[in-house]
């Protein structure tokens, strides 16, 4: 009995180990703009990301706007400009990047800093 009770201590010592060490969460998604891959209803599990060099092209993200809201979108393009990295967005089921169309005709791009970034879906 203490040999069990041993390996369910160490197996908790582990897994507060590796939740330390990779910290993750889960978030239950709203919308259809990430289909056929990740549909309305589903829950993904989100991972902590250090830092912009871990941010690959085709990577999944969590993302806090510039509107407030939080978005999971696949990062289409890494592009880089005198403040850093940055990235161009696209949910799956969209025609092309997020953009606004402004009144006037022209378009205005989202881009995503790291900063706003909030973790990667594993």
């Amino acid at each position: 009995m203490k040999i069990i009770k041993y390996a369910l201590i160490l197996f908790a010592i582990f897994i507060t180990t590796i939740n330390y060490l990779n910290p993750t969460y889960s978030i239950s998604i709203y919308g259809n703009s990430m289909e056929p891959n990740i549909h309305s209803g589903d829950v993904v599990v989100i991972e902590e990301i250090k830092s912009e060099k871990e941010i690959k092209e085709g990577d999944v993200i969590l993302y806090h706007s510039i509107y407030g809201e939080n978005n999971l979108h696949r990062v289409d393009k890494i592009l880089e400009d005198n403040y850093g990295k940055f990235f161009l967005m696209k949910g799956d089921n969209n025609k092309g990047i997020d953009a606004k169309y402004i009144n006037n005709g022209d378009i205005y791009v989202y881009t995503v800093r790291f900063e706003q970034v909030m973790g990667r879906v594993t």
